[in-house]
Parts: C-alpha cells; structure tokens; sequence
C-alpha cells in the first residue's frame, strides 16, 4: 500500500480521517462477495500487510500477520447523480451490489498518525500467523473456499450462520420477524445513505443495511471529511446528516454501526472457518468499539 506524508497529526485532523476511510475500505472489501482480487490478496499477504499498516496508524492492536486477507461483493453504494456507475455481480444470488460514485484515489495510508484507541479485546497474538490465512492454497483453491464460506456465513440454507444485515440484528433486539428491505431499520439505513446523496444503481436489488455497505458509507464520509471526495453534484457539504461529513459520520457510527456490528464481529469471528474473516472481524470489532 502506498503511504502519503502525514499533514495533520491531530486526532480530528485530515491524515487521520484518511487513515479511517482506508481502513473501512479494507473491511467493506473483505465482507463483500469475494472475487479473485480476495483471493490473490489473501495468498500474496497483500490484504495483511494493508491491515497491518493501517491498523497500526490507527492505534488498533488487531493488526493481523501477512497472511491474512482483502473482495468486491453485496451493496456497494453509488452517487445517485452517477447513472452510469458500474455494479458488479453478486454471483450467488444474481444481485448486482451498488456502486458507490467517489474520486479514483483511495485513502492512502500516512506514515504516521494519531492513534485514535485501542482495540478493544483484539490483540495481534490472537491472530493466525504467516501462512495460516491462506495455508498451502493457490488463488483458485482460496476462491472457492472463500466463497463456500461466505455462502455459509452470510447467505445460509436455510439461515445465514451470521447475518450481515443490521435489520436482522435489530428486528431480533426488537422481539420481531426480520424482513429485507421492509423492516424500520433497514429502511433507516435507506433514508440515512440517501440523505448523504447515495443509493444504489437501477436494476440492482440489494438491501443498504449490508455490513460491507455501511462501512463503505462510513469510508465515503471519512473521505469528505479527510478532502478525498467531492458530494455529489448540487449536493453542500452542509446538506448532509448534521451539518458536516464528520457529524454524518458520527452520527451513523453511533445509530447504526455501534448498534449491532460489535455483536456481529463477535458472531463473525467464532463462526467462522476461515481465517481471512476472523482477522476481519477482529478489526471491525476494533473500529466500533466505544
């Protein structure tokens, strides 16, 4: 991963919103559907070294070894200016995941930065050591390995053994039936990703409450906040949720995110059997963590 000079150390400054857009792209990449860029990361060490440094501008001690893994997947957020924006396919269900519409560059990683906590209960001796993510597999192997298990996890038949959708989290909080799309939560999150000038591409189907979509939407705030993407056009910075990139982003962190992605993070990592999304969770973990 490429590294920028470091301009503004403080905790509120522009490196540091930079470091955290990096470090919700790396996570939205890794619960998305995964796709041969997943796999050759993972068996490169690319995704683990991406992690490491990020997390370790972050202040996060839930940096994973090289091993460890990055995929392209469910509802990728798009400008809703942008018609034209690309929407890759979910293979599984036949869904094309939204595109979220922002400048070419990502959030490159300072040198240096203001750590911004520690990482609550991830400590980097729990995490697989060199080796383990992708064990002897070559780029195919993993593929088809990822896939199985983020077919178990978060598709299931009949039940996903770890939802990814905020709705079903807390239509469970609230003692009712989970339903996609239609339940008060899901729709929340609708409004809320709308509200920031977003939505998802004609022709796609995917509900916006996806774990990896809300951590795009939380990079694509960083990012505004950090002066690494523009709003849609005719949309003020002021127009959005609070009055500011930061206050929007704040406010869903603490809405949403911090409503039930702990618990899922925490679900994510005993379930599952790979190590890619255990590393994952461990770090998702860390950034919602009060």
């Amino acid at each position: 991963m490429e590294t920028t000079p470091a301009r503004d150390l403080t905790p509120e400054g522009g490196a540091l919103w930079q470091v955290r857009a990096t470090m919700w792209e790396l996570l939205a990449f890794s619960l998305r559907y995964p796709d041969t860029e997943l796999a050759e990361a993972v068996a490169s060490g690319e995704w683990a070294d991406a992690a490491r440094e990020v997390a370790g501008a972050l202040g996060l001690d839930a940096a994973p070894c090289r091993s460890e893994g990055a995929a392209e997947g469910p509802a990728r957020l798009r400008s809703e200016s942008d018609a034209e924006a690309p929407a890759p396919c979910h293979p599984e269900r036949g869904v094309e995941g939204p595109s979220l519409c922002r400048p070419e560059q990502s959030a490159a990683t300072p040198s240096s930065c203001h750590p911004e906590r520690s990482a609550a209960g991830a400590e980097s001796k729990d995490l697989p050591q060199p080796g383990v993510l992708a064990g002897d597999r070559v780029p195919d192997a993993l593929l088809r390995s990822l896939r199985a298990e983020a077919t178990r996890l978060f598709v299931g038949a009949p039940d996903a053994a770890c939802s990814p959708y905020e709705g079903v989290w807390r239509a469970a909080d609230d003692g009712v039936q989970a339903l996609l799309f239609v339940n008060p939560r899901s729709m929340e999150v609708e409004r809320f990703v709308r509200s920031c000038g977003l939505g998802r591409p004609e022709g796609t189907n995917e509900p916006l409450d996806h774990a990896a979509t809300e951590c795009e939407l939380l990079e694509y705030l960083a990012m505004l906040e950090a002066g690494l993407a523009e709003p849609p056009e005719g949309m003020d910075p002021a127009d959005l949720p609070g009055g500011s990139p930061a206050a929007a982003y704040d406010e869903f962190l603490e809405e949403h995110a911090r409503a039930w992605m702990p618990r899922f993070a925490e679900r994510l990592a005993a379930e599952s059997r790979e190590p890619l999304y255990r590393a994952a969770a461990r770090l998702l973990g860390a950034m919602v963590a009060p």
